[in-house]
């Protein structure tokens, strides 16, 4: 079912919508989401500390700068105090536009399996899209620094 969805979702990607490409580059302009940064400190967001391993932590945050169709939670992940890890869903039929989205701001995504892949020089995006878990398809999608 998985498999199905992702090509039914790829196969309308067509539209005009896309006819502007845009480029993995865009990912390392960005260097994070919603205004956060990688590299820095959770001083840089107020969030809740959902765990923390030796130096790693994970902040869960209600995001109000957020694009509209991710749900109001991001998880920021930080190692040594810097911020590493970017994750957050996208869920029901939001999840189509969203994709378009970032193709158009990304270009096109390479695929393996059942997951998507945007790699710029020093930053990449995954997507990954569940239909097991509810009813309504969720993408998941994280955002890492690479170099």
């Amino acid at each position: 079912m998985k498999k199905l969805l992702l090509l039914l979702v790829m196969g309308t990607c067509n539209s005009k919508q896309e006819a502007t490409q845009g480029s993995p580059e865009q990912l390392d302009i960005q260097n994070g989401f919603s205004g956060v940064q990688f590299g820095s400190s959770p001083d840089s967001i107020k969030g809740r500390l959902l765990g923390q391993t030796g130096s790693f932590a994970t902040y869960e945050v209600e995001e109000p700068n957020r694009p509209s169709q991710v749900s109001p939670l991001v998880y920021y992940t930080y190692r040594a105090g810097r911020l590493i890890d970017i994750d957050y869903t996208v869920v029901g039929a939001h999840v189509q536009p969203y994709l378009v989205e970032m193709r158009r701001q990304y270009g096109p995504e390479t695929t393996s399996n059942d997951t998507l892949y945007w790699r710029g020089e020093t930053v990449a995006a995954k997507g990954y899209i569940d239909t097991e878990v509810i009813a309504e398809p969720i993408l998941l999608i994280s955002l890492r620094k690479h170099k």
